[in-house]
């Protein structure tokens, strides 16, 4: 009995996993030839015969045919095919690396993971293609093991084609529906302040605008000095909207000064209670610390640079 992987194996694991993230993700879909050798290979292996095979689109249409079609469940069940990569990494890093020998070759559940979801029934087997996924960050950060999140902002982050049923809308990993990223405009205060998930309500504010939230939402002015006006919104279950207004010291080519809403942390100092303190708490060191102890601080090393 193996009880730990050694640092090479460790290694290793990682290999495999970030190999098989990029196949779970890859969005290419085999040849008919191809479906048909690997979906005979399942049938084949489960004892029976082959039923007609059926591509479609999206795992809302393969639900639909199927009902259309009145087909009956086959023993080899429900196939999520290029979801279960994870499964399938271990499998072949056992299977492979470990050399364990309880764990037999099943290549037709390898070459499985070239399929998108896939329904089997004793008298059809209906196929879907592979969504294009788009993440938050770049494929790079995907093969060194970082943490992506699912994002779009200008279509689904799941995308199986134009306005289909399973499309997955997603911004900064947060699912929404579609209007929220394709048609913000339709996003009120009302639909805002009646929004009951904490990380909605937050991507919705941020489609709106914040400072235009602030605006349209009767935020109260807690403070108002020469650093700039300081506002707050309570927000139902969730820390409050804070947000400093501040003149920028650059002239716009039209001779005016423009006005800048900048975000900032309530809880800041104890916290904020002025305009000042509300300005000081933005400037940070890299670790996050506030670069300040106190608002005076602040001042007073303005002061200097004056």
């Amino acid at each position: 009995m193996i009880e730990s992987l050694t640092s090479k194996q460790m290694e290793k694991l990682k290999v495999y996993a970030n190999e098989w993230i990029q196949k779970g993700i890859c969005s290419k879909f085999p040849s008919k030839k191809r479906v048909h050798q690997i979906i005979d290979a399942f049938y084949k292996n489960a004892g029976e015969k082959t039923p007609k095979i059926y591509i479609v689109d999206s795992p809302a249409k393969a639900i639909r045919l199927a009902k259309e079609m009145g087909a009956l469940r086959s023993e080899i069940n429900f196939g999520w095919m290029n979801h279960n990569v994870g499964g399938v990494s271990l499998y072949e890093f056992f299977r492979k690396e470990v050399k364990l020998q309880n764990i037999t070759p099943n290549q037709f559940f390898v070459d499985g993971m070239e399929l998108g979801w896939t329904l089997f029934f004793d008298t059809a087997c209906i196929v879907c293609k592979k969504p294009k996924v788009y993440f938050e960050q770049n494929h790079e950060d995907i093969r060194a093991g970082t943490i992506s999140l699912l994002h779009r902002m200008d279509g689904p982050a799941i995308d199986f084609g134009k306005d289909d049923e399973s499309n997955v809308y997603a911004i900064r990993g947060v699912i929404v529906e579609r209007y929220v990223v394709e048609n913000p405009e339709k996003i009120t205060v009302n639909d805002i302040e009646n929004e009951i998930n904490i990380e909605v309500r937050r991507v919705k504010i941020d489609q709106y605008s914040q400072s235009r939230y602030l605006n349209d939402s009767g935020a109260i002015v807690v403070n108002s000095d020469d650093f700039g006006v300081l506002y707050r919104k309570e927000l139902f279950g969730d820390e409050p909207l804070m947000m400093v207004k501040v003149v920028n010291s650059t002239m716009e080519s039209d001779g005016t000064f423009k006005d800048y809403f900048i975000r900032v942390d309530p809880n800041a100092y104890g916290g904020l209670k002025t305009a000042r303190a509300a300005v000081a708490s933005t400037w940070r060191n890299e670790d996050g610390s506030m670069m300040f102890e106190t608002p005076e601080q602040y001042c007073d090393q303005l002061q200097v640079q004056t």
